[in-house]
């Protein structure tokens, strides 16, 4: 799945289970700053950091975690969202709006 910056994306894993992360995490330093399922959140960069492509998001700035300054900000695992679909509402009114009966001659 490609992610793109500005792209909304919904959060469809927000449980912090030590087995699907990439690398050894601490759990006293390690958690998802808010992150929440269901939530949208907008992309705000991509970034490569231990090998492993991360998103960052708009709305949730994370703290440096110890011995990853060089690293910068830690991201979070794309497989946690999903884009956003956009609907347009026209598309369910004209299945609404009522059906034109023909004349007969």
């Amino acid at each position: 799945m490609s992610f793109h910056p500005g792209q909304k994306v919904v959060c469809i894993d927000a449980d912090l289970r030590r087995d699907r992360q990439p690398w050894k995490v601490n759990p006293r330093i390690a958690g998802l700053d808010g992150l929440t399922l269901r939530a949208v959140y907008t992309i705000r960069s991509m970034v490569l950091q231990r090998g492993v492509m991360l998103v960052r998001l708009v709305e949730i700035t994370r703290p440096l975690w110890p011995g990853w300054e060089a690293e910068g900000e830690p991201g979070f695992a794309p497989w946690r969202f999903r884009p956003v679909r956009e609907t347009s509402i026209e598309c369910l009114r004209a299945h609404l709006a009522p059906i034109k009966q023909r004349e007969e001659a």
